[in-house]
């Protein structure tokens, strides 16, 4: 379970985050929906040891990711999908993945276990080029790809389907609700409402900063799902 208590990195009055604290339990998918700016991408840089917040904790079964050495310890189960760009540009994609499974795993060709992920994708024929020559969708899946060489015993990706065409949303949907069925804790922000009905089993949703929804899918109802954010973040 990964726990956040009262997590605040403010950049400035309503940016960043502000005293976010939430229990993401195994088994389970919780999305992030927001407008731009209002802080979603500070929140998971925190949770993934990517920041370090001003204020607050987070937690890993009860480990503090930033106590003594135990964001060293938890990061080979932690699969993390920032929206910057962190790859070689000038290597190719397969040379990246055989850089970071030798690293991870110390097995250059561990990659090759995500066959079946790269042709989902479509990205046998990516493999081959050099991350700068890439277009930004088959950037982002093949930075995809990278995340998925940690454990994924906790996922935590930011937008993983911007920019990615319909097929390949499908698969990453499908692989989503695949580790969810076997136990990890993930926690995807998105801007598509479409995409978190079909996944999500939890939605928060944050607005300037703060966490103005928390809820189970299950317990909307009938009402859609746009018209309960329209309500708590407001239109405009």
């Amino acid at each position: 379970m990964i726990k956040c208590e009262r997590l605040t990195r403010q950049f400035a009055p309503e940016k960043g985050i502000v005293d976010f604290s939430a229990e993401l339990k195994e088994g389970e998918i919780t999305c992030i929906l927001g407008k731009n700016g209002s802080g979603k991408t500070t929140l998971l840089n925190i949770i993934s040891g990517l920041n370090k917040p001003d204020q607050g904790s987070v937690f890993f079964d009860g480990k503090d990711l930033w106590a003594n050495d135990n964001f060293y310890l938890l990061r080979k189960d932690l699969s993390v999908l920032p929206t910057d760009s962190y790859l070689y540009p000038e290597l190719t994609v397969k040379e990246n993945l055989e850089y970071i499974s030798s690293i991870k795993h110390r097995d250059k060709n561990y990659w090759k276990k995500l066959k079946d992920t790269v042709c989902a994708l479509d990205m046998e024929s990516a493999l081959a080029s050099s991350v700068e020559t890439l277009s930004y969708g088959l950037n982002r899946k093949a930075h995809l790809l990278a995340a998925l060489l940690s454990e994924l015993r906790y996922i935590v990706w930011d937008e993983p389907h911007n920019g990615i065409d319909v097929m390949s949303n499908q698969a990453i949907n499908d692989l989503l609700i695949r580790c969810k069925d076997n136990g990890s804790a993930i926690l995807v922000t998105t801007h598509i409402i479409e995409i978190t009905e079909k996944i999500a089993d939890r939605v928060i949703m944050i607005d300037k900063a703060r966490i103005v929804k928390d809820m189970n899918l299950k317990d909307i109802g009938r009402e859609r799902l746009y018209d309960v954010f329209l309500a708590a973040v407001g239109e405009t």
